[in-house]
């Protein structure tokens, strides 16, 4: 109670800038490799294969959103968690899988119960057309991740530039 709080200092928004960015592209980078290993097991007709894949993209992107916008990366493979800690930063990622009818739901279960099932249970069942449904949802969620960072890392520079702007001048007047 009685020791002083020092000055608190204005946030490093260019180094938080970085930080994201780096972070994103490393993450969104693993991302697109599995979904490009996920379209080629399309081909070769693993749809098991094809599915854990597309999860492990969508895991990894929904993590390099939450890099981007919060510097944090939680601990988990649930992507309904991801999905909805992702929620706020696009109405388009709300939007998505929308969970609103039993085939949007079934859908979004699929690719969900996939981190598991499709590897170890011998009873786990995906139709083409729902495999090809889950690959271009994937394809959007990369597609809309891609461009809202980007537009969160141009927001950060120009903050960044703006704060920076105002010390030069909060200091030329206090030297003036």
């Amino acid at each position: 109670g009685g020791v002083p709080l020092c000055e608190a200092a204005p946030p490093d928004l260019a180094g938080i800038r970085h930080t994201a960015q780096k972070d994103f592209e490393r993450w969104s980078r693993q991302a697109h490799a599995f979904f490009n290993s996920a379209l080629f097991n399309v081909q070769q007709q693993e749809p098991r294969l094809a599915v854990f894949l597309l999860h492990q993209a969508a895991e990894h992107i929904y993590q390099a959103i939450l890099l981007a916008f919060m510097g944090y990366k939680p601990c988990t493979h649930n992507l309904d968690k991801l999905r909805r800690y992702t929620h706020r930063f696009s109405v388009e990622l709300a939007l998505l899988f929308p969970r609103d009818g039993a085939g949007e739901d079934r859908l979004f279960k699929l690719l969900l119960q996939s981190y598991v099932d499709a590897r170890y249970k011998e009873d786990y069942h995906i139709t083409e057309n729902e495999l090809q449904q889950l690959t271009e949802r994937i394809d959007k969620l990369l597609s809309i991740a891609d461009r809202i960072c980007h537009n969160r890392f141009i927001s950060l520079e120009k903050m960044a530039a703006a704060s920076a702007g105002r010390r030069t001048q909060e200091g030329a007047r206090a030297g003036g």
